[in-house]
């Protein structure tokens, strides 16, 4: 809960300390690639991301983003053990959560006309990674803080009286511990406003 609370406050304070600020979030549809999908081999249809924004320069902004994306596959896929190999019926999660401080750049920052308004930019941060392999009777879970970091591409289709928001962004998380380095390709759909 805590946490939860000091993840409020900093959007409000990204999003509150500028002029020009603006507040989004996102339904976020995830591909595995890498180390991610050796673990877990199908897309992700559960994630959503929160992000507040405040403009600094008219072509810049810097916030914070917040995000929670979970990861299932079941099966019965070979696995190797110390000894050998074994097989049997699986069921694999992974959930992210990342935290992260980003900066954007706006090539065309019309915020108050009626035209698309395209970005680039991204941010870095902590991840928190939990990773669980349920066989048989057995449960099997990891759970660490990694750091991390997200480029990503997006553009924004004003309407009435907000924005639509897509955006892809890549997501790579470095190894700690024994949880190997992680990394995930989002597809964000969402709405903001600009105010």
């Amino acid at each position: 809960m805590k946490i939860l609370i000091a993840i409020a406050i900093l959007l409000a304070l990204a999003s509150g300390a500028y002029a020009d600020s603006f507040m989004a979030i996102t339904y976020d549809v995830s591909a595995p690639l890498g180390n991610t999908r050796d673990f877990i081999g199908r897309a992700s249809w559960r994630g959503l991301s929160v992000e507040g924004r405040g403009f600094f320069k008219p072509n810049w902004s810097a916030g914070v983003n917040f995000g929670w994306t979970t990861f299932d596959e079941k099966g019965d896929r070979l696995m190797e053990i110390e000894n050998g190999h074994a097989s049997g019926n699986q069921f694999r999660l992974m959930y992210a959560v990342p935290i992260v401080a980003t900066l954007h750049y706006y090539p065309n920052p019309n915020k108050y006309s009626d035209k698309v308004m395209h970005y680039v930019g991204g941010g870095a941060g902590f991840y928190r990674i939990e990773n669980e392999l349920q066989y048989g009777l057995y449960t099997f879970r990891e759970q660490n803080w990694h750091f991390g970091f997200c480029p990503e591409y997006g553009f924004m289709i004003p309407a009435e009286t907000v924005f639509f928001l897509f955006n892809v962004k890549y997501n790579y998380v470095f190894k700690k511990g024994d949880t190997e380095a992680q990394s995930y390709l989002e597809f964000r759909f969402g709405i903001s406003d600009i105010w």
